[in-house]
């Protein structure tokens, strides 16, 4: 992107196509904003629309650029997510910090103190509250909004001898004291750990076997089913059950899409991925098209889905 720093995701929050984008940014240098990072990553990627077939695929070479650089300093985000209901962002930062920014000035609001190394950051759609997945800590956290107070915290202790950390935190569309997390253990093998349903209560009793699942999660517009995709020599495609008990899932393509995906957003009923595969996630689920890939050098980390405008912007 700019400045040489490493940009990982792209989130879009409406309304405001570029003011409300939050980024997950950062190897220690100086970072711009989300609108100038943003800006930055059209310029060398494809904006494609997701309308109706046949699919249009065109080249943005002339980006809306902002003017302004809001965001500056040593941010080292870990990720970064839009407040559906207040104009604000939240970024996990490493130093050990979830901070508040305002979304259109870009001024820090404030910040707490997380130990633990967050990182995956994942927001109720009532904006009620904010889970936190703690890199060093193996710990997941609810924390209300807007005051970041601590209600909960649940680790899964999958392995007694090594730590499970969260890699990515989908929360209930209809309950936000219900999160889907997949979770990876370093130094296993595999290194995928399963996919888990917290609560309150704890660990539900139902949930993916040890290292079966998909390691990226989308809810559809079923608030009991998901889709996901996992990490392996062809990638694979997956359906996911949420009940009472907890997540069950189930492998159903290893072809519809392939393992440089990185990222997969549901929107109108379809999965967009960041390698550009555009699936129905039916059982059995079936690739309906094929948008602009990233370039043969470069590796797109992250998509985003405006679906008002119907346009996938990829980050590369």
């Amino acid at each position: 992107c700019r400045l040489d720093t490493r940009c990982e995701s792209i989130e879009i929050s409406l309304p405001g196509r570029l003011a409300s984008v939050g980024v997950m940014a950062g190897d220690g240098r100086k970072t711009r904003s989300a609108r100038v990072l943003m800006a930055a990553a059209l310029a060398a990627s494809v904006v494609t629309a997701v309308g109706a077939a046949p699919f249009e695929v065109r080249a943005d070479d002339e980006p809306e650029r902002a003017t302004d650089v809001l965001l500056q300093g040593e941010l080292r985000m870990s990720d970064a997510v839009p407040d559906p209901v207040r104009p604000v962002f939240y970024a996990s930062r490493q130093s050990d910090e979830i901070s508040v920014f305002d979304r259109e000035t870009g001024d820090e609001i404030r910040s707490v103190t997380v130990p633990g190394s967050p990182g995956p950051l994942a927001i109720a759609a009532d904006g009620s509250a904010l889970y936190v997945g703690l890199g060093t800590a193996g710990v997941v956290q609810k924390r209300s909004l807007p005051d970041l107070a601590l209600v909960w915290d649940v680790s899964i202790d999958a392995h007694p001898s090594l730590l499970d950390v969260p890699d990515d935190i989908e929360v209930s569309p209809i309950d936000p004291d219900l999160a889907v997390v997949s979770f990876r253990t370093p130094g296993s093998s595999p290194i995928h750990t399963g996919v888990f349903a917290l609560t309150a209560g704890g660990v539900l009793p139902v949930n993916t076997a040890l290292g079966a699942g998909p390691s990226r999660l989308e809810f559809t517009d079923d608030p009991t089913v998901l889709v996901g995709h996992g990490e392996s020599a062809t990638g694979s495609f997956w359906h996911l059950d949420l009940s009472p008990d907890g997540v069950t899932a189930t492998e159903t393509s290893t072809t519809v899409t392939d393992a440089t995906v990185n990222d997969i957003r549901f929107v109108d009923g379809r999965v967009v991925t960041s390698a550009g595969h555009l699936v129905d996630p039916s059982v059995p689920p079936t690739r309906i098209g094929q948008l602009d890939g990233p370039r043969s050098d470069r590796v797109r980390v992250s998509v985003a889905v405006d679906g008002a405008s119907g346009l996938v912007h990829g980050l590369e």
